[in-house]
């Protein structure tokens, strides 16, 4: 079931399965921070620090959005790249 609330001036959406409710945000950081753990897994010493590409068309809620996601994953982004593909 999708749904979206209103906070704070911005719109937040996700998911919700049966009694959990699931941010977009939630989701996006369980997703970097599976990918956290294969990078320090290959670099044999913890990652903390990531440049990340965005699409072009991202507008700022969206870039803000996966500022959000990183921080929930312990993440610390340098930059936003723009992505030209």
């Amino acid at each position: 079931l999708f749904f979206s609330k209103k906070k704070k001036k911005r719109e937040y959406f996700g998911i919700q399965v049966g009694e959990k409710m699931y941010y977009v945000e939630n989701i996006v950081a369980l997703i970097l921070a599976k990918a956290k753990e294969f990078a320090s897994r290959e670099a044999q010493s913890e990652v903390k620090d990531a440049v990340i590409t965005v699409p072009l068309f991202f507008n700022q809620f969206q870039r803000q959005a996966l500022l959000d996601a990183a921080k929930l994953a312990g993440i610390n982004v340098l930059a936003l790249l723009n992505d030209n593909t």
